[in-house]
């Protein structure tokens, strides 16, 4: 079975709704701006959304939730994004670019280009000290990342900017850890692959999923970037098929998978002769 064949109930021409996954990484495909229009799943949210009501109360500062992780820049904030864009003013954008730049200054790690899995000291102590910093963690702050910059109204430019410098900080800090010829992550980023720090599939298809949308909106050179997105990718997508795990992987190959073929139609190839 190919890629293509395992998604196909739940694609549609790489742009249906995929939403009907029962899988935690869809949880955030409702943020991806690209679709969101054409979105049942946002459909759905957004007549359940009052003009006088938000969807989400975001906290006023970091300091508010201490136990903020990774996971949640992707889960829950864009969700603040998407409203005030689509359903709100856009008057907390700038509440919105002040919590999210003290998620930054508080989970991401520029000097090493990764992330804390938790916003609480006895984390970040220990993680400093083994160097045991999860790709994964990474990867969910490169895909809210991605998310928010594509949920932000272009015509804000200076907070467009702000989000798309974000994103590239991240870009680039994680693929410092990307090896030519050795195309997906361990599960520790800072260690090498071996028996005790395996291949991590998940958040491997997670960074090709932030290449490809980063490149769709040309908030990356496709020329630089897209060869390395294909190449993660279909190293991911080689060690499904020989183990017959595609459904392990369901969400993060839905949402690369449809980001890979969003780009590939913007450029104006005939996806039927792309071999996934």
């Amino acid at each position: 079975m190919t890629c293509r064949e395992f998604l196909e109930k739940y694609i549609s021409d790489g742009r249906g709704d995929i939403s009907e996954l029962e899988c935690s990484m869809v949880r955030g495909a409702v943020m991806r701006m690209l679709s969101i229009n054409d979105s049942a799943f946002y459909q759905r949210a957004k007549e359940d959304w009052k003009a006088d009501e938000e969807p989400v109360s975001m906290p006023e500062d970091i300091e508010s939730e201490p136990v903020i992780c990774a996971e949640d820049i992707y889960v829950r904030i864009p969700s603040y994004m998407v409203y005030e864009t689509c359903v709100g003013s856009k008057e907390k954008y700038n509440a919105i670019l002040s919590f999210v730049k003290q998620v930054r200054e508080g989970l991401y790690v520029p000097e090493k280009g990764l992330c804390y899995d938790l916003y609480d000291k006895s984390t970040k102590e220990r993680i400093l000290e083994t160097g045991d910093f999860l790709t994964s963690s990474a990867a969910f702050y490169l895909m809210g990342m991605a998310d928010i910059m594509s949920a932000v109204s272009e015509e804000i430019f200076e907070q467009y900017k702000q989000y798309v410098a974000f994103f590239k900080e991240g870009v680039n800090g994680m693929l410092q850890y990307y090896k030519e010829g050795q195309p997906l992550f361990p599960v520790y980023a800072e260690q090498e692959l071996s028996d005790e720090n395996p291949e991590d599939i998940h958040a491997s298809l997670m960074v090709a999923y932030v290449l490809f949308q980063g490149c769709v909106r040309r908030a990356l050179l496709p020329e630089k970037y897209q060869p390395i997105a294909e190449n993660i990718f279909k190293a991911c997508l080689d060690r499904l098929a020989e183990s017959n795990t595609y459904e392990e992987a369901a969400g993060e190959l839905a949402l690369t998978y449809t980001e890979y073929v969003a780009l590939l139609q913007k450029q104006g190839t005939d996806i039927t002769k792309v071999e996934l």
